[in-house]
């Protein structure tokens, strides 16, 4: 089998550090006032809640 080349420029430190940055922002981000049970963001207001979704959230 032939061996495909990557066609994906390397990335700096730099620019992984800033991207590793971001992501950690959208992660730790507080739930949303307007999605309070959690449906569509995953982070409901009451921790440990588990989001169900349902026919109405479609």
């Amino acid at each position: 089998m032939e061996k495909k080349e990557s066609k994906v420029a390397p990335v700096s430190k730099q620019v992984k550090d800033r991207v590793e940055r971001r992501v950690e922002q959208v992660i730790d981000r507080l739930p949303s006032e307007t999605d309070p049970q959690g449906m569509y963001t995953g982070k409901p207001v009451v921790p440990g809640e588990v989001p169900v979704q349902d026919a109405d959230d479609l």
